[in-house]
Parts: C-alpha cells; structure tokens; sequence
C-alpha cells in the first residue's frame, strides 16, 4: 500500500493522483487503511464537510462536472471514519445513498486490518454508478447512483481534504488503487 500525506494547511495530498485518462473504465477498486494520525478537529458544522478519497471525472476540464468519488470524515464522537460517495450529476451534488447527506460505511483507525475495500462498478448500459464498501468479515454497504451524461472519457480522481477547510494538521492514509476495462 502507498502512503498519501497531507500537510497543515493544504487540500492535495502528496504523492499526486497521477490523472490516468481512460475510456470506458468500468471497475475501480480501493483498499484502504486510516493510520492513527487520520483524527482530526474542525471547527463547527466543518467536520460534517465530506473529503474526497477517489473517482472518476467525465469531464476533462472541470471535476465538478460528471464526476463520482467516495467520500470520507471523521466523526469524533465514533472514533470512526465515516465513508461515503461524492458525485456531480448536470450541476447538482449527490451525496450518499438518495442523495441523502449521511454517512454509508464506517471504517476503523488505525487498525491495518480488516482493510476497507472501496469499489466502483460503472455500468455505461444502464447509467448508474455502482458503490460497494466493505471489509472482512463485516457488512457490506452499496450505493447505487444513476447519472445521465453519455461521456465515455474519464479522469482519475485522487484524495482530496475539504469542503472549505484546509487540513488542520498532518493526516497519512494508505491507499492500494486497482483499475479495469470491461472486467479484465
């Protein structure tokens, strides 16, 4: 796994999402591990905001344009992460199941295993995103999005800290990434 840090003060965690450009990719998978450092405060309703962990942009230009993610946060009162998906459909934001604000998964710190497994399925027939979020030997959370665009191009997306704030301290994530075509 590939550790990806951010530092006080910034959005982009380092190393950088290389911005792999695909045509038609229709499986990403995730597997991810919060280290002990990923805690953190925010002041007010800023802890609800959602940080992006990874996805998929239809749109080369813009991310807030055709784009799914999942999602993460921390909720303190838990000791959890919470995870969840992030998606731009024809100008509106869609979060979690419904498109209801809540959280779909939640995913425990500092623990290297089980591993959270995050995974995307696009189905370019039906034009729905499909997300399952997992972990051994515990529940399995889906969330199905359906988007409306006909694009086939895309964009990877990486780990992004933020609504409005910046990360208030150094928080590591440990990330394995995997990407198919047509199940191959």
């Amino acid at each position: 796994m590939r550790r990806y840090t951010i530092r006080p003060g910034k959005h982009d965690f380092f190393p950088f999402e290389i911005p792999w450009i695909r045509r038609k990719p229709t499986y990403l998978r995730w597997e991810v591990y919060f280290s002990v450092n990923s805690r953190y405060k925010l002041p007010g309703a800023d802890q609800q905001d959602w940080n992006k962990g990874g996805g998929l942009s239809f749109h080369m230009l813009n991310n807030h344009k055709d784009s799914t993610m999942w999602s993460w946060r921390y909720n303190p009162e838990l000791g959890l992460m919470e995870l969840s998906t992030y998606s731009h459909l024809a100008g509106a934001i869609s979060k979690g199941q419904d498109g209801e604000d809540k959280p779909v998964f939640t995913a425990p710190i500092g623990r290297k295993h089980p591993r959270t497994i995050i995974e995307l399925r696009v189905d370019y027939f039906q034009k729905r995103y499909v997300w399952t979020f997992s972990a051994q030997n515990m529940t399995t959370a889906m969330v199905v999005v359906p988007f409306s665009h006909s694009k086939s191009w895309t964009k990877d997306l990486g780990l992004w800290f933020g609504g409005n704030q910046e990360a208030p301290k150094r928080i590591d994530i440990y990330l394995e990434k995997t990407t198919k075509k047509n199940g191959k």
